[in-house]
């Protein structure tokens, strides 16, 4: 597909779609054109499919570029190193130094995965897979979460080993699809270690996920608040969408936006990302913001999948009694400003 400057991809992609108007149900007022995402996104880029199995969703995973990548990784005490290196035409690794140290990522729960890394270490060592599931009744709880160990034991030698574990998770938290693992290390020596090339992909469909297909209650048949994708940079980081709450007090809803980044530079600031905050104007108050449940990562650029495909996002909120009118603010976030994003698909549904 032959590369369209913005301006003609608009002209290009925009197609007519009918809003209503008018009903006591209607939670936003629609622009009258509709601007597809896909159609929106393939000016740089023409695979947008969702299909399995994928390239490495940790990318690349290899340390050349910092430890973030594409599933999003916060680290502690992670050190990078010139020493050793597995990657062909690389020349950096995580050296495992004394002490505890961890990466932090973020995967799709409900969906097969498989890690593979390659490790060399001159004594034995032990890497912990932990798996971060929520209890089914956190709120009788101190903590939310719960972790599932999965040890693996690293072989000693002068040759680099591959090492791989498969996992899935049916309660993933953070949520609400959103699962997080750490791969830790405790090195109570002074031994050389080092783990390379780190790579996560889906080996099966997903299931089972309350939030690929809820059940959307008919008499409030879900609706678009986005006639037209909204692109995010630096001189426009922030749009906010008026929302009309008042027709589903005492609900549950269910907020969706299909996300996709141009870019991914500056990945050591890879949290950073799109955020989506719903607020409520109640009787005698201000707006305040809704609090969804369970909390999303919404979409840091680091969790994001390659550059030019999509990713959809959602979180489940409760609207209070008192509900009136509402807003929808959708952020770039600071340290993402480096960085171009495409929101679309943002959608309303009655889920109970």
């Amino acid at each position: 597909m032959s590369y369209l400057s913005p301006l003609r991809l608009l002209s290009h992609c925009f197609e007519p779609m009918l809003q209503p108007f008018g009903t006591s149900r209607a939670l936003f007022l629609g622009f009258g054109s509709f601007l597809n995402l896909s159609c929106a996104l393939a000016g740089f880029s023409g695979d947008l499919t969702n299909t399995y199995p994928k390239r490495n969703v940790y990318w690349p995973g290899d340390f050349e570029h910092h430890v973030a990548g594409g599933c999003f990784s916060k680290a502690r005490g992670v050190m990078l190193s010139q020493a050793e290196n597995h990657t062909p035409g690389g020349n950096q690794s995580w050296a495992i130094q004394p002490g505890y140290q961890h990466l932090e990522l973020v995967v799709k729960g409900y969906t097969p995965q498989r890690l593979t890394f390659m490790a060399k270490t001159e004594s034995p060592l032990t890497l912990q897979v932990k798996i971060i599931e929520r209890y089914a009744k956190p709120a009788d709880l101190e903590k939310p979460y719960y972790e599932i160990i999965h040890p693996i034991d690293l072989i000693p030698g002068s040759d680099w080993r591959e090492y791989t574990l498969e996992f899935s998770s049916d309660r993933p938290f953070p949520g609400p699809e959103l699962l997080e693992i750490l791969l830790t290390v405790y090195h109570g020596g002074e031994f050389p270690a080092f783990i390379d090339d780190v790579a996560i992909q889906e080996v099966g469909p997903t299931e089972g996920s309350p939030v690929v297909s809820p059940e959307t209650d008919p008499d409030f048949p879900a609706l678009s608040l986005s006639a037209l994708p909204i692109r995010l940079f630096r001189e426009n980081r922030e749009v906010s969408l008026p929302v009309n709450l008042g027709a589903v007090v005492n609900r549950k809803i269910l907020l969706s936006a299909d996300v996709a980044f141009e870019t991914n530079h500056e990945p050591e600031f890879s949290w950073s990302g799109v955020l989506l905050e719903l607020s409520v104007q109640t009787k005698g108050t201000d707006q305040v913001k809704l609090k969804p449940d369970p909390m999303p990562h919404w979409l840091p650029f680091g969790l994001s999948a390659p550059t030019g495909e999509y990713r959809t996002v959602s979180a489940v909120y409760w609207i209070p009694p008192e509900a009136g009118s509402g807003s929808l603010a959708i952020t770039l976030q600071p340290r993402a400003l480096a960085n171009t994003a495409w929101v679309g698909n943002v959608t309303l549904r009655v889920i109970e």
